[in-house]
């Protein structure tokens, strides 16, 4: 019985290790390339938005641009939510490892989410919703994200 114990326990271990291991790898992986893809984000957006200025919304320029505002900050808050626990996850020590890894998993999660249900409307108030009700959901979504870093970090 003590045999099959010790042995669920090395299993245990072994598997907190190498989960341990992969996250903290993906944590330098996420530092190192966060800039790059907060910069192919801020690219689309500027494009994006150029072609619905030009081509879509001749007429209405400020919906454009505070759809452009609203993206810029969603990008900078999710970058500082990202980078904070990958920053975190990848210099913490002894047993505070555990709480910034739950941190890094949690932000990725709800602010991934945030963040990807802002885009997805963004991309919806291109094809041509309506634009009050577009603009006053992303200016949710962004509020969300806003108000979910400022509680989580």
């Amino acid at each position: 019985m003590v045999v099959i114990f010790f042995n669920l326990g090395l299993v245990l271990a072994f598997i907190l290790l190498v989960s341990i291991v992969f996250i903290n790898a993906s944590t330098k992986f996420v530092l190192a390339i966060l800039g790059v893809i907060c910069i192919l984000f801020l690219i689309k957006d500027i494009i994006q938005d150029l072609y619905f200025a030009l081509y879509k919304y001749k007429n209405n320029a400020l919906i454009v641009i505070i759809s452009f505002a609203l993206d810029i900050a969603r990008i900078a808050f999710f970058y500082k939510l990202i980078h904070h626990f990958a920053a975190g996850t990848a210099r913490a020590t002894g047993l505070s490892t555990f709480g910034w890894m739950l941190g890094y998993v949690i932000s990725i999660l709800v602010g991934g989410v945030l963040f990807f249900a802002g885009e997805a409307n963004g991309l919806l108030f291109g094809m041509g919703q309506k634009n009050e009700s577009s603009i006053l959901m992303n200016v949710f979504m962004t509020g969300c994200l806003v108000a979910f870093c400022h509680f989580i970090i």
